[in-house]
């Protein structure tokens, strides 16, 4: 730190901040495996600090990492004023050839405005897919990007196709969900400096399979609900039934003597609850035409008792049993 104060007339005061500054940026790329790399550039001494090495702002341009836009904007870029936000460019890097992503955070210490110095936290793009794949929910992502409001593409998931027309809808889209063909894609927005727009695409079928899913399932339980209600209803049928049938085979015998069904009426019985009904009816039809019979024959039964009475040929055993068989049969005698 000495000599780098020696070499850009820095004082104690900065030299202390630039020691404060590294240890901190070297603890937070230690915690932080997503950092590739980082430097500091310090705007009053006109030299950027790297892990690796010190280097002028020309040096650092020509033999470490550059912009595509060249120098001029480079330098724009080191001198501007970061509140915390990514860098609207790629970073190239002249050892490795890759694309990097650019967080650019200004510090001003007590003076808000001034810059003391810029720290360009710099991330590795290839490495978007593990953090990614990281969370669970991505396995029914279909595709996820990441693009600027101008519609310029950070990110894209390897082996998908982002066309201009499904860019342009969503950038112009007010809604944070758009339905583009098979899909239905979320965006959200990172904030007004960077202005990126964070996309997740899924297709509609991966999206509906869980309810699909759940369908399906409660389908199976319908039928299998079904089948188990059929198998109780003949359990308890069973059990209900078996007083009856036993019934049956008891007064089997009875209905015999009043049920002589046709060959129609043979037809018309299905069961044994039709049965008893017919017999039932039988029943009561018989005991009514009986009963019509006795009444009609009522007088004639009434004039052969009154002449075994008069030709002497009733005995009894008891005074009161001659007035209790003229009572059965509806005769009276008035007499005092």
């Amino acid at each position: 730190m000495e000599r780098i104060g020696s070499i850009y007339s820095l004082n104690p005061r900065n030299i202390m901040n630039v020691t404060e500054l590294k240890e901190q940026l070297i603890a937070y790329s230690i915690s932080n495996e997503n950092i590739t790399d980082y430097f500091i550039y310090f705007p009053g001494g006109n030299f950027i600090y790297s892990p690796h090495a010190t280097y002028s702002v020309e040096l650092f341009y020509e033999h470490r990492y550059f912009f595509e836009e060249g120098f001029e904007t480079f330098n724009q870029i080191l001198n501007a004023y970061y509140t915390g936000s990514f860098l609207q460019m790629f970073l190239h890097d002249y050892t490795s050839n890759k694309n990097y992503l650019v967080y650019a955070k200004t510090f001003s210490k007590y003076k808000p405005g001034s810059i003391i110095a810029n720290a360009f936290i710099i991330f590795d793009l290839s490495k978007l897919p593990s953090i990614f794949n990281s969370y669970p929910e991505v396995n029914i992502i279909g595709n996820y990007m990441i693009i600027t409001k101008d519609g310029r593409l950070i990110y894209g998931q390897p082996n998908s196709i982002y066309n201009n027309e499904m860019i342009s809808q969503i950038i112009k889209s007010n809604s944070s969900y758009i339905e583009y063909n098979d899909f239905i894609i979320s965006k959200n927005i990172s904030g007004e400096e960077e202005s990126w727009l964070y996309i997740v695409s899924t297709s509609t079928k991966e999206l509906l399979k869980p309810i699909f899913d759940i369908r399906e399932d409660s389908f199976i339980l319908f039928i299998v609900l079904i089948v188990c209600s059929i198998l109780l209803a003949y359990i308890l049928s069973i059990n209900s039934y078996q007083p009856i049938k036993n019934l049956l085979s008891e007064i089997k015998p009875i209905l015999d003597q009043f049920v002589i069904p046709t060959m129609k009426s043979k037809a018309n019985i299905k069961d044994e609850f039709k049965q008893i009904e017919i017999t039932l009816k039988k029943m009561a039809y018989d005991n009514q035409t009986a009963t019509e019979r006795i009444k009609s024959m009522m007088p004639v039964v009434r004039n052969n008792l009154l002449l075994s009475f008069l030709n002497g040929n009733m005995k009894t055993e008891k005074e009161d049993d001659l007035d209790r068989i003229f009572l059965s049969h509806g005769i009276y005698f008035q007499y005092e």
